[in-house]
């Protein structure tokens, strides 16, 4: 079996034990009543609609459901805007297909299901994106045993939820893919620009449309078109050639990028159009009953709520729903009670941090050659514990991390860099000597492992496990 196939296996059977694991801990444990939107139901519902929540209602825990409100009903409530279309609106055509083939489910329930069945492909996909990204980065070795973790990594649970890491992660993985693919082939310089190569930005496009940090996945494209700019720039000794070139450059580069925002900023308009103009509104009775009873804001209201992100010379919704729904800010998350939730993210800071200081002592001056994106170099990779070639994706994963210590929910950090990131992937595997079936577990209670190595086997597995059983119960987890 090639390591390919191993890696869809184990993806596939670590979405399984998710399952497993979510059905029995939901059927043995009391939901926890937690002060967290539910959405509303049109209350219509059979015997195999009931089996379905039964087997799999432990997945529509916490912002699982505004995602499933959202499909089901498009963006009805202002707090809602908090959630990127791509991923609920693909699954409400997906549903809408499928209706006519199988009738007999209620709408919802078949929600969830194309949820977590577009969940589970999207992760085989990026365990896979992962895969071929770390072969380019460090070596086949590294690259599968980095891809296991990740098929265990902390975050599982959102993963296979009705949340977006799952199709994120495979965009981010596949942007940053594509990003070294198009410079692999253009480094050679007398490679002319073909429009068709412009299929390569795709998932940089779409990521902008499912999490707002996908706008960060422009920075690789851009990051390789920098490289290839001054590669060819020190090539020309002609004055007149190196202003063209670089008048190219800048045309190309603005376009690129102005082309990757635009689901972003059409969401934007969306929003504002939606919430910042008065117009006549068709919804569901249980969906204004919801609004009423909550206080929600609904579409076309806005002369009744005059929202004041609505008067803002960039009005972007994201930033106002989250600072006024979540109370999202800088150190606004900083009070004693949330010391939990800091111990949840400490060992994924503390991987990253430690990790990345030992990196630039491996490479002290390596800021030098941010820009000299030499594929061959990967050669001597062997020779170090760290592949310069990693610096990019380090700044990348560093500039998360600290965005979410001191900006966001700090818990979330767990699923954000799980989803954004393979360097924790990356960083993790160098503690981990051996990730063939069921060795990680007798590595475990049979202390055949070092310090460093019991750490990154306990904090993944324990997150898996606790985690799935936590969320799936609407207890607080990351």
């Amino acid at each position: 079996m090639s390591e390919r196939e191993v890696i869809i296996k184990t993806a596939l059977v670590s979405r399984l034990l998710l399952i497993l694991l979510q059905y029995i801990a939901n059927f043995i444990i009391p939901d926890h009543k937690a002060d967290a939107f539910c959405y509303p139901k049109s209350g219509e519902s059979g015997f195999i609609d009931e089996l379905v929540i039964h087997l799999l209602g432990g997945f529509v825990r916490w912002d699982a459901q505004h995602f499933m409100h959202i499909s089901r009903y498009g963006y009805t409530y202002e707090h809602s805007l908090a959630f990127f279309p791509f991923c609920p609106i693909l699954v409400r055509y997906v549903v809408v297909i499928l209706s006519y083939f199988i009738p007999f489910l209620d709408l919802d329930s078949l929600t969830l299901v194309v949820f977590v069945s577009i969940n589970i492909l999207s992760f085989i996909l990026s365990a896979i994106c992962l895969y071929e990204l770390s072969i380019f980065i460090l070596n086949k070795d590294i690259a599968y045993k980095a891809t296991i973790l990740f098929c265990y990594n902390p975050a599982s649970v959102f993963f296979m939820a009705p949340y977006t890491e799952s199709i994120f992660s495979y965009l981010t993985f596949k942007s940053m893919l594509n990003s070294i693919l198009l410079y692999k082939k253009y480094c050679d310089l007398h490679c002319n620009l073909q429009i068709k190569d412009v299929v390569y930005i795709i998932p940089i496009c779409l990521s902008t449309l499912t999490r707002s940090n996908g706008v960060l996945n422009i920075g690789f494209l851009v990051y390789v078109l920098i490289c290839l700019y001054l590669k060819k720039v020190k090539l020309n000794e002609n004055t007149f050639d190196t202003l063209l070139c670089s008048i190219k450059f800048i045309v190309l580069t603005s376009f690129l990028v102005f082309f990757c925002m635009i689901p972003f900023i059409s969401f934007q308009m969306y929003a504002f159009k939606m919430f910042c103009t008065d117009f006549e509104t068709n919804l569901p009775d249980f969906v204004l009953k919801q609004a009423k009873l909550e206080n929600f804001v609904l579409p076309g209201t806005f002369s009744k709520h005059n929202q004041t992100w609505c008067f803002k010379q960039i009005p972007l919704a994201y930033s106002h729903v989250q600072s006024h729904y979540w109370k999202v800010g800088f150190l606004q998350y900083y009070e004693l009670k949330q010391i939990p939730n800091f111990a949840l993210a400490f060992p994924l800071v503390f991987i990253i941090v430690s990790n990345v200081l030992e990196f630039f002592k491996h490479f002290p001056k390596r800021f030098e050659m941010l820009f000299n994106f030499n594929l061959i170099s990967q050669k001597d990779f062997r020779s170090n514990k760290f592949n310069p070639l990693m610096l990019v994706f380090i700044i990348h994963a560093t500039a998360l991390t600290v965005f979410c210590v001191f900006n966001i929910h700090v818990q979330v950090t767990t699923r954000m860099l799980c989803s954004a990131s393979p360097v924790l992937y990356w960083f993790s595997v160098y503690y981990v000597s051996d990730l063939h079936e069921g060795i990680a577990f007798k590595k475990i209670f049979s202390g055949d492992c070092c310090t460093k190595e019991y750490f990154i086997l306990v904090y993944f597995i324990s997150y898996f496990v606790i985690g799935t059983i936590m969320f799936c119960n609407f207890l607080p987890w990351t």
